[in-house]
């Protein structure tokens, strides 16, 4: 019997993600490197792709368009903000790391940690905590590498990021394990992890 795409199946999946208006390519997971999730168990992948790989087995293609609000949300002016410099210094100096356009982990006042794109340093730093791809329309266009009953472990991750553990969603490694920062069917990465 051959598993298909369904709740508590663990499922890889390699896949290129386009914005929809002009065809740029902005990531891909390929099948050396696919993303994974648990189905139904994941909160981090996007669930209009979500929606479009049930029932599908290994082999399966698959290919969605979505809008903004099923994909990575549209862009909201009120997560652009002015923060003081002083957060982003060591020993009275900028760190290192702050650039025009590096995507830096930050945390909320709740505690929960977020990703923010500097745009610009000055005497305030500006960070966008939108994500990268806000506001677009995107197709993912892929096809299923592996389909088979979660783990336990995989069902419930020691490190609380879910089944696929996102890095990000592609602003930067989150510690979750992938160095080119993880999968875009992510929302925004791991959670709070």
């Amino acid at each position: 019997m051959t598993d298909t795409v369904s709740p508590g199946k663990y499922v890889e999946y390699s896949y290129t993600l386009t914005d929809s208006s002009t065809g740029r390519k902005l990531f891909e997971a390929t099948k050396n490197r696919p993303d994974q999730m648990v189905y139904g168990v994941s909160q981090e992948v996007v669930p209009g792709l979500v929606g479009a790989m049930e029932g599908l087995k290994a082999g399966d293609r698959f290919e969605v368009t979505l809008p903004p609000a099923a994909a990575f949300g549209e862009r909201n002016e009120e997560d652009v903000v002015e923060l003081d410099r002083a957060i982003f210094e060591r020993d009275g100096k900028l760190a290192e790391e702050v650039k025009v356009g590096a995507a830096l982990p930050m945390m909320t006042a709740e505690g929960y940690r977020v990703i923010g794109t500097v745009v610009s340093i000055g005497p305030k730093v500006v960070m966008d905590f939108n994500h990268p791809f806000a506001g677009l329309t995107v197709t993912f266009a892929g096809e299923i590498e592996t389909v088979r009953d979660a783990t336990e472990e995989e069902i419930h991750p020691a490190s609380g990021c879910g089944g696929c553990c996102h890095g990000g969603g592609c602003g930067g490694d989150e510690g979750c394990g992938k160095e080119d920062g993880g999968c875009c069917g992510g929302n925004g990465g791991c959670g709070g992890c």
